[in-house]
């Protein structure tokens, strides 16, 4: 049985509509990304070819880095 077609039955045994598993794949790299580790290791570990496809689906959690990047300043 493919990963793909394991997935369905997961997400329709744990009744959830609508769900893909390219949905697990935004979760992973979003929670990666929330928990501060860097976009250079999220986006080697999704298999992106560039940085260009990480920042363009994920520029959105940016906003939330930068305030965190501030809060370290000593001042």
């Amino acid at each position: 049985m493919g990963v793909r077609r394991r997935f369905q039955e997961v997400f329709q045994e744990a009744g959830v509509k609508d769900a893909k598993i390219h949905d697990m794949r935004r979760s992973f790299a979003t929670h990666l990304l929330v928990e501060g580790v860097d976009p250079v290791s999220v986006s080697e570990l999704l298999g992106h070819q560039s940085m260009q496809m990480l920042k363009r689906h994920y520029a959105k959690l940016r906003p939330a880095q930068m305030g965190g990047a501030l809060a370290k300043l000593p001042y």
